[in-house]
């Protein structure tokens, strides 16, 4: 990248819906490339030395916040917090910019709130699956046995996750686990031509 577009800004112009507000946000050029590849789709070559306005929809205040975390990502002093509060909103949005780094300090604090976590009156289908598994990964058996989610809003594809990578470590020799699309339960990929799912279209 040349020094000249590497000191560009980029103009965010920011629609919250829920809100009924907006925010311009300016920022780096070359930061967004580096820690929200989300951009590298809009901000590429062909127009680096353009004047680039993008325009999204978000939560302001989340936004804000996102802005902030990559502005301060090397400064040890101060970085803005995840809280119980916005660790959701925070997480999904990392996910859909691409801020690999972000993800994964969102789920460290899940896996260390985990309790407290399950209480949040969220959606927890907005949640990739490889996120899910990232969760699972961090989770011993033991804590997800303790973990208390009367609506299964997430604990039974944790545990499905955490299944799947024990008998992956075990190697079984029988070709490993598979899960029905269907039903969802799990099964020996050694046994799939003697098995028919109810559920099956």
């Amino acid at each position: 990248m040349s020094s000249t577009s590497s000191k560009k800004n980029v103009l965010i112009h920011v629609f919250d819906e829920y809100r009924k507000t907006a925010k311009d946000f300016i920022c780096p050029r070359d930061l967004l490339l580096e820690r929200m590849r989300y951009f590298r789709a809009y901000l590429n070559q062909s127009n680096e030395h353009d004047e680039i306005d993008i325009s999204v929809h978000c939560d302001v205040e989340i936004f804000e916040w996102l802005v902030d975390y990559i502005q301060q990502q090397g400064d040890s002093d101060w970085r803005p917090r995840l809280t119980l509060d916005n660790i959701a909103s925070i997480l999904v949005s990392s996910e859909f910019l691409q801020m690999d780094a972000l993800v994964d300090e969102c789920v460290a604090y899940i896996v260390q709130h985990m309790a407290d976590f399950l209480q949040l009156r969220v959606d927890f289908a907005c949640l990739s699956e490889s996120t899910v598994t990232k969760i699972a990964q961090l989770c011993s058996p033991r804590d997800l046995r303790q973990l208390h989610d009367p609506k299964d809003k997430i604990l039974s594809k944790l545990q499905r996750h955490k299944v799947e990578m024990l008998i992956g470590e075990l190697d079984s020799g029988v070709g490993g686990l598979s899960c029905c699309v269907n039903c969802e339960k799990l099964y020996l990929k050694a046994h799939e031509n003697r098995l028919h799912c109810s559920k099956e279209v």
